[in-house]
C-alpha cells in the first residue's frame, strides 16, 4: 500500500535529497583509477579545491600509490598556487603557501604529509596544491600519485567534469607551468587538507 505524504515522510525525503546534493561518498583512491607519475623536474601535479570557509591551511596529504627508487623528504615539495581566470594554476605561491618539503621520505601506498604551511585561504576562492619532484635524477627516483577514480556512476568522487570549473580538479604540466590547460581532469580524489583550527 502507498503511504500518504505525511509531514514526517516529506521531511525525511527532503533531508535525504539535501544530503546527496551537498555531500558525496568518496571512492577509495587506492583501488584503481587515474595515476600521475612525477618523473621529471618540469612535470608538476596540481590538485585544486574551492575553499568553503576562510581558514589558515597548515597541512596537505596526497595519496602515493607507487615509488621508484628512493624519494627523500626534500625531493618531494608542495606549493599552494593561486588560480587564473581560465581555471588553471597561476604558478605563483600564495603567502604562507610554501614551497615545503614532505615531512618524511615518500613511500608507496601511503599518505605523505606536507606541513609547515601558514596559508590564509579565502572562502569561495580556488587554490592549487602543487607537487614537484626536485630529485637530481627524477627518472630514477620518482613517485606516483593517485588522483582519481574510474567510477562514473552512482556515488563517485564528489567530482566535476574537466570543464565545469567547480569542485575538485587536477592539472599536470610537463614544462614547469607554461602549459596546463589540456591536462585538466575530473573524478579527482586523493587529497586531504588540515587547517589551524584542527579541521
Amino acid at each position: 500500500a502507498l503511504l500518504a505524504p505525511t509531514p514526517a515522510l516529506v521531511a525525511a525525503a527532503v533531508q535525504e535529497r539535501l544530503a546527496l546534493s551537498i555531500g558525496f561518498m568518496p571512492s577509495t583512491p587506492s583501488n584503481g583509477g587515474v595515476v600521475v607519475t612525477i618523473d621529471a623536474g618540469a612535470e608538476w601535479l596540481a590538485m585544486s579545491w574551492v575553499q568553503s570557509e576562510t581558514k589558515t591551511l597548515n597541512k596537505v596529504k596526497r595519496f602515493v600509490s607507487a615509488v621508484t627508487g628512493t624519494v627523500d623528504a626534500a625531493d618531494a615539495t608542495l606549493t599552494i598556487f593561486g588560480d587564473t581566470a581560465a581555471g588553471i594554476p597561476d604558478n605563483t605561491a600564495i603567502t604562507g603557501g610554501g614551497p615545503v618539503n614532505a615531512d618524511v621520505a615518500v613511500t608507496a601506498n601511503t599518505w605523505p604529509q606536507w606541513s609547515g604551511l601558514t596559508a590564509a585561504l579565502t572562502a569561495g576562492v580556488r587554490y592549487w596544491a602543487t607537487v614537484k619532484n626536485v630529485d637530481l635524477l627524477p627518472l630514477t627516483n620518482n613517485f606516483t600519485v593517485r588522483t582519481g577514480g574510474t567510477n562514473t556512476g552512482g556515488y563517485t568522487d564528489g567530482h566535476q567534469t574537466a570543464t565545469a570549473g567547480w569542485g575538485w580538479n587536477r592539472a599536470v604540466t610537463a614544462d614547469s607551468g607554461t602549459n596546463w590547460g589540456t591536462s585538466l581532469g575530473s573524478n579527482v580524489v586523493g587529497i586531504r587538507l588540515e587547517y589551524s583550527d584542527g579541521s
